[in-house]
């Protein structure tokens, strides 16, 4: 091989079945078990929490949920919940299926409504927010919402909620993991932005924004010499989460699996 292109890094090497040993979930309570408990001792005795502080403990679906102290599922046919896809990010049915197999099988059949296009190919990022929300926000029914426009590489988030605006009855939660630096857009669009979404918040609509991947560098990375601002973050009409800390368990945890062809 002598030239690779359209990537940024190589994946890492990951074995499947290294994950099964540490997190073999039981389909009726997502609990996971022991890979070194024998086939004859009891459901009970097997069963061990992938929980923070275990040693190998993978980001799975279960870790997560302990974390957060999630232990129960939607039950309330009312509820919904969205993820939100822009540059033209899909998900594969196939991969969510194969996800929930592995870590979390009380899943297993289960698929989102989709709303837009999902053309082939799936995004890690569109594959690590339906995997994640339909798993950690278990039982709640589930769209995928999408956009095909390339906009640049700049999320159309204006163009997403006008269509919001028109669709009847949307989810009630989008979880939204795109964000732009506020110095890349023009005044005028954080306006029109936030007018957008005064007028979900009075449908009852709850959007939540991720504050982006490296704090208050923005895009740029670490190596910021200044605070750069999302403008989904800096907008005072919708919360924005950051990710949890997990530093004192670093050396316990081994990855977050994703799967996306």
């Amino acid at each position: 091989m002598d030239f690779v292109s359209g990537l940024k890094r190589l994946p890492r090497v990951q074995r499947v079945k290294d994950v099964l040993q540490r997190s073999r979930l039981d389909p009726k309570t997502g609990s996971s078990f022991s890979s070194s408990s024998s086939s004859s001792s009891s459901s009970s005795s097997n069963a061990v929490q992938s929980s923070p502080g275990s040693w190998g403990a993978v980001v799975d679906p279960t870790y997560v949920r302990n974390l957060y102290k999630v232990n129960a599922s939607g039950t309330n046919a009312k509820n919904s919940q969205s993820v939100v896809q822009f540059l033209q990010q899909y998900y594969s049915s196939y991969d969510l299926s194969e996800f929930f197999t592995l870590f979390w099988r009380k899943a297993y059949g289960r698929q989102p409504k989709v709303v837009g296009p999902d053309n082939f190919g799936a995004g890690a990022e569109a594959s690590l927010d339906i995997e994640y929300i339909m798993s950690v926000g278990d039982g709640v029914p589930t769209t995928f919402w999408s956009n095909s426009i390339a906009a640049s590489n700049q999320e159309p988030f204006v163009a997403w909620l006008l269509d919001v605006d028109k669709t009847e009855n949307p989810p009630l939660v989008f979880s939204v993991s795109y964000g732009e630096n506020e110095s890349d857009i023009s005044a005028d669009y954080a306006k029109r932005m936030n007018i957008e979404l005064i007028k979900q918040g009075v449908r009852g609509i709850s959007v939540i924004f991720a504050s982006g991947d490296s704090g208050v560098g923005g895009s740029g990375g670490s190596k910021c010499k200044r605070y750069v601002c999302y403008v989904s973050l800096c907008s005072p009409c919708s919360p924005s989460f950051s990710c949890s800390s997990l530093i004192e368990h670093l050396l316990y945890l081994k990855f977050m699996p994703v799967y996306s062809s």
